[in-house]
């Protein structure tokens, strides 16, 4: 319903008057109800998850849980913020680590694969990069709420990012990589039998092989990066070194090494900063046939 699309476009307008450090606040607020009022059962997911992933008692899982929520209210809040993205708010909230990594590539007129996790806000690592003048494309899902889908899709646009929708993807990305875009990539869903089993956390998990493929068809880096809250609020981009596919003439083996690689530095990310990432997904959902037959 048209309407709906409309409400949240009012109140993203309304969010745009205010100053930055006011929305946070109102974010944080909403993330204390969001955590009082939303799932059981993904409240739970993400508490037994983070036990047994971090081997953490209850306690400091339910502290680790408690800061996730504030941040996903936070993160609401500045998705509706997203018209107000400029570079001034950039250059006055934003530090930028490692971004030699991408300048470099860009200078030889290539593209790379920027994979990132469902962490923190990742969208406005797209927008930030895009507003830099990085050309940016992406992969993402659709949502299951068109009115937030045709938002977020009007928002990306505004920063400059083409999307391509998971399914039909496979040419049009290869064709922006090949041009010098860079293609960002969100590589920490379970991938069910269209994946390859890595350790991620302590246990194999059925990871996507996207990423490692449109390295190896274009010869492009994957370069993992991640958008840090900071604790005094701002925020930290962080652009990781990139990794290289290596042809030994075992292709599955190849893939199978690069795709470790890459969740291995997500992995790491997640470790240090634990309250950033949303634990409620079911990312081990798929079982190797080991523990099937179990």
């Amino acid at each position: 319903m048209q309407w709906r699309y409309f409400i949240l476009r009012g109140l993203s307008w309304l969010a745009c008057l205010l100053p930055y450090s006011i929305l946070l606040r109102i974010g944080e607020f909403f993330g204390r109800i969001f955590e009082k009022v939303g799932s059981r059962r993904q409240r739970l997911r993400a508490l037994s998850q983070l036990e047994l992933r971090l081997d953490c008692g209850a306690v400091q899982a339910g502290q680790i849980f408690h800061r996730l929520c504030q941040n996903i209210g936070k993160t609401f809040m500045e998705l509706i913020y997203s018209p107000a993205l400029s570079a001034a708010l950039i250059a006055k909230h934003i530090t930028i680590e490692g971004e030699n990594h991408l300048e470099s590539i860009k200078s030889n007129n290539h593209g790379a694969v920027i994979v990132t996790a469902h962490f923190s806000n990742w969208e406005w690592m797209g927008h930030i990069l895009a507003m830099r003048g990085y050309p940016m494309v992406a992969i993402a899902d659709r949502q299951s709420n068109n009115d937030l889908d045709r938002l977020l899709n009007d928002y990306r646009r505004r920063a400059g990012i083409e999307i391509f929708y998971r399914g039909n993807t496979l040419v049009g990305a290869l064709k922006a990589l090949r041009r010098g875009n860079f293609l960002g990539i969100v590589a920490d869903q379970d991938a069910k039998e269209s994946g390859v089993f890595v350790d991620f956390l302590g246990r194999l998990a059925s990871t996507p092989l996207g990423p490692a493929i449109f390295a190896k068809s274009t010869g492009v880096p994957i370069i993992p990066a991640f958008l840090i809250r900071m604790p005094e609020g701002n925020y930290r981009l962080s652009i990781y070194p990139p990794l290289y596919y290596t042809d030994t003439g075992d292709e599955k083996q190849d893939l199978l090494k690069l795709t470790q690689e890459a969740t291995c530095v997500i992995e790491s990310v997640i470790r240090a900063y634990p309250d950033q990432w949303w634990w409620f997904q079911r990312r081990w959902l798929t079982l190797p046939e080991a523990e099937e037959s179990c």
